[in-house]
């Protein structure tokens, strides 16, 4: 559940850079198939989907998280827009820390689905709440 939730928030943040990067065609492109893709992924994860789309869920958000590394140190050259480093800046950490959270609790609940059970008195609202909360900072610090 908790990766589920992180991928919708980090496909949140990503459907908002792609209005910031809309000036660019290219990478407003990737960050919206990037936040289909998470957001998609995050429902079919809170559904608790065949252990297959769990993996490539895994898979695809370390692909972000590898995009966000590149992004930030180097750019990435063949994507117009995002040639140049960016720099960390808060709302593209919070996406990849979302994302991290994605696969760890993904690969977590691949290991073992019964370990992951958040506690039926924490629930899913505090999680989703911080959540939401991350999203909203993020979008807000980020001035979009």
């Amino acid at each position: 559940m908790v990766a589920g939730l992180a991928s919708l928030g980090a496909g949140a943040i990503h459907a908002a850079a792609v209005v910031a990067h809309g000036e660019h065609r290219q990478a407003a492109a990737a960050f919206a198939l990037l936040a289909v893709f998470q957001v998609a992924w995050g429902v079919l994860a809170l559904a608790r989907g065949p252990r297959l789309a769990i993996a490539l869920g895994a898979l695809g958000n370390a692909v972000a998280l590898g995009g966000w590394l590149l992004a930030t140190t180097s750019g990435i050259g063949f994507i117009d827009g995002l040639e140049d480093p960016e720099g960390a800046g808060f709302a593209g950490g919070a996406a990849a820390a979302l994302a991290t959270v994605a696969v760890l609790g993904a690969v977590g609940y691949l290991v073992s689905p019964s370990a992951l059970q958040l506690p039926l008195r924490a629930g899913a609202l505090p999680a989703g709440v911080a959540t939401g909360v991350l999203v909203v900072a993020a979008i807000v610090a980020a001035g979009w």
